[in-house]
This record gives structure tokens, sequence and C-alpha cells, in this order.
């Protein structure tokens, strides 16, 4: 099944040049999707440089969650399928005190609360999920 849509990350470099991490993604994306128009936009990343952990996350895991939902037979962005896969990790979830009653906040990925350690606790615990229910394996950080 041909994905509609790709995301890369990447970073300009001090000679204001374009580098994109996952380059090989982009190529197979492109191969996948002969003589198609597209359209490109180019997004300036909010706040603090991400870690590398962060990159890894993008460029890696979410791709990867996302070829778990397309062996379900779904068919989702890579953010739409980290949204779907956060609500099953211990790590993403906060309770929050609203008056007398206790709910269940999903975490963001992105917070700045949140910890490299924490980080690497969720992507273990999507790595495990993906591979005993779907067969998918993560590859670790390089």
């Amino acid at each position: 099944m041909k994905r509609k849509k790709f995301e890369a990350l990447g970073k300009i470099d001090d000679e204001g040049q374009l580098k994109i991490y996952n380059k090989q993604g982009l190529s197979d994306w492109c191969s996948e999707n002969p003589n198609q128009r597209v359209r490109f936009e180019v997004k300036l990343m909010s706040g603090k440089n991400s870690s590398g952990l962060r990159g890894y996350y993008w460029v890696e895991v979410a791709p990867k969650l996302n070829q778990c939902l397309t062996l379900a037979g779904y068919h989702m962005t890579d953010r739409e399928a980290h949204q779907y896969f956060k609500q099953f990790s211990p790590v993403m979830q906060q309770e929050v005190e609203l008056g007398d009653k206790t709910t269940i906040r999903l975490r963001s990925f992105q917070d700045e609360d949140f910890s490299d350690q924490e980080r690497r606790e969720h992507i273990d615990f999507l790595k495990q999920l993906c591979a005993e229910e779907f067969g998918v394996i993560i590859n670790d950080p390089q």
C-alpha cells in the first residue's frame, strides 16, 4: 500500500544547507510514488533544538508505529500513529486532579518536563509492544 504522506526531520547547517536525517526513507517513499505531483512544506521546529532521542523517535520509531497500524488495516500519518499508541504507554499517562475527581491525561512527547529517561522507557515499551503484537522490530538508535 502506498503511503500518501512522508515526514522527515532535518537541520540547516552553518552554510545554510538542509540536511535530512532520513534520506533513505525519503528515497523509498519517492520510489513508491513515481510520476506523482507533490507539495513540499518546510517548517522550523519550535522550542530548543531537539535531542537525538527525539530525532530517533520521529525518524525510526514513529514510522514503525505507523507500519504496525497499516498491518492492522488502518491508514494514518506517523503523528496520528504516535497519538494512537501513546494511550497504551504507562509512561505517557499522568494522573491529574480536577476538583474531587482524578483523570488521566496523556503527556506530550515534547513536554519540557519529560526526561530522556522517560522517553527511553516509552520507546522501550513501544518496541516490546510492536514486536509482540505486530512482529515489527524497531531498530536501536545508531
